[in-house]
């Protein structure tokens, strides 16, 4: 009889320290999901912010414009300025007032540029054995008469012609960097200063960017000559702005904002989703970016 109730008394202790350690184990499964490594303070992960409608958009904010948290979408325009709800929650402007938004400029981006090769004029050499560059004698390769010969030429000395377009030798210099010389010429009653690099080719300096409007939907193009450019409108909020340079190995553009403030931007192309795949004909961006000739 002794016997058999040492088993049972056995079994009865084991499943007794197994209800009274079930508890413990419970609390530090709890206490694993809190995590407190950061400054000694608990964190459950839970988000700190009331957001009813889970649009990204706390709901004091949208209260603290009379906007019925839970019913604006984050891509909602509460005030038709072209400007999201998100969008204007993340530059901190008043979803409600037309002319309170982030800055028209920052939705534009380049689509091509464009830039025009002057044909048949190339600098050849640059002698500069004299201390004083006025002395330096410049080396062309002109088309006169459909022929192509050499124009030697010093700085603001005579003219010299390409394709019946008269020149003029403003300046020359040697680059910094590269050590070589550079030619800067002018066509005769233009107000322009081109470069000209040894053996490579001349451009004119007009260049034409063409811009993206994401924000619109349209493009436009401008070009280093015209005055100023236009962005938003009336009722919105003009900001007017001018092309500066253009680079067109990076595709950028460089504006100037025109007012009491003026404000630089550098402009670049817009991102595509995923460089790795192309998709459609991207012609258009390569070729408006080469060069033409006249």
């Amino acid at each position: 009889m002794k016997l058999r109730l040492i088993p049972t008394l056995f079994v009865f202790c084991f499943a007794l320290s197994l209800a009274t350690a079930i508890p413990a184990f419970a609390d530090v499964s709890v206490l694993e999901v809190i995590d407190v490594t950061r400054d000694g303070i608990q964190e459950t992960g839970l988000p700190e912010i009331n957001d009813q409608n889970i649009n990204g958009i706390p709901d004091e904010w949208e209260k603290e414009f009379k906007l019925s948290p839970g019913q604006t979408a984050a891509d909602s325009d509460q005030d038709s300025d072209g400007f999201t709800l998100i969008q204007e929650y993340e530059a901190k402007t008043d979803p409600t007032d037309p002319k309170s938004h982030p800055k028209y400029i920052t939705q534009v981006f380049v689509s091509a540029i464009s830039r025009q090769r002057i044909t048949g004029l190339e600098l050849v050499s640059v002698e500069m054995k004299k201390s004083d560059k006025k002395d330096w004698i410049a080396d062309f390769a002109v088309i006169r008469n459909n022929r192509k010969r050499n124009e030697f030429v010093r700085m603001n000395v005579g003219t010299f012609k390409n394709n019946d377009v008269e020149f003029r030798l403003l300046d020359l210099e040697v680059d910094e960097k590269t050590k070589e010389p550079v030619a800067y010429i002018q066509r005769v009653g233009r107000d322009e200063r081109i470069p000209c690099r040894v053996k490579q080719p001349v451009y004119d300096p007009l260049i034409r960017v063409r811009f993206q409007d994401a924000l619109a939907d349209r493009t436009f193009i401008v070009s280093t000559t015209e005055a100023e450019f236009k962005l938003g409108t009336a009722k919105t909020g003009e900001e007017t702005y001018k092309l500066v340079s253009a680079d067109v190995s990076n595709m950028e553009a460089v504006v100037k904002s025109v007012g009491e403030k003026p404000e630089t931007v550098t402009i670049r192309r817009l991102p595509r989703p995923n460089p790795d795949v192309v998709t459609g004909d991207d012609s258009d961006d390569r070729g408006a970016s080469g060069e033409k000739s006249e």
